[in-house]
């Protein structure tokens, strides 16, 4: 049985259907051979909404579980660390007890113990991400400046090998995931915030995290 044609808008229309936190999907259009295949199994390249491109057909963003392994061979750790997320998030909303206690470095720290068993690391394409190296060493650091309008700057340093970084900020908000070096926060009071940068890669172990009180002044 032939298999059937996907012409572009039908391909984008699945793309763009994809969920977030890595959809909506969109087809790279600067390719000059980069239409829409033939046939609904040949593999298009598209990114995501983070700016990770990678080759995906039809029939896969129509299968939950081949969508899954695609979005996780192309994010590597970033999959795993949205997943574990989304576990946590299950955790506060169905158990009981109260997890207000748990620290961003405990989630990172748990989340670098998983890595270890044998059922997560092989769920992990680019295995390469966790896999330490002590030639890439990690070394992270950030200093703060008070805005004195109930804001502070966030200077940070980090070397090594590096898959991604977060911030917690200590006020209470979610974590944030680094995307933008160096931020500015609004606190929007004054007050002394315990804040963390946290780092994971190659580079370590285990996360790397970094810890400081800052005094914000208001206006």
């Amino acid at each position: 049985m032939p298999l059937a044609d996907i012409d572009n808008a039908t391909f984008d229309g699945v793309a763009a259907a994809v969920p977030g936190p890595f959809g909506p999907l969109t087809r790279v259009t600067d390719l000059e051979t980069n239409v829409v295949s033939p046939n609904s199994q040949m593999p298009v390249r598209v990114t995501s909404v983070l700016d990770v491109a990678f080759d995906i057909s039809y029939d896969e963003m129509n299968d939950t579980d081949m969508l899954n392994k695609r979005l996780h061979e192309a994010h590597g750790a970033l999959y795993v660390y949205y997943a574990m997320c989304q576990a946590i998030t299950v955790l506060y909303a169905h158990i009981t007890v109260d997890l207000s206690t748990v620290t961003p470095a405990m989630i990172y720290t748990f989340l670098a113990a998983m890595r270890n068993l044998d059922s997560l690391y092989a769920m992990v394409p680019h295995q390469a991400a966790y896999e330490y190296d002590h030639n890439l060493d990690i070394v992270a650091d950030f200093t703060a400046t008070d805005g004195t309008d109930g804001t502070a700057d966030f200077d940070q340093t980090i070397t090594g090998d590096v898959d991604w970084f977060a911030w917690d900020f200590g006020d209470a908000n979610d974590l944030a995931l680094g995307i933008t070096e160096d931020p500015t926060h609004d606190y929007g009071a004054a007050d002394t915030y315990t804040v963390s940068l946290i780092v994971m890669g190659r580079g370590s172990r285990f996360p790397v995290v970094v810890t400081k009180d800052v005094v914000v002044t208001g206006p």
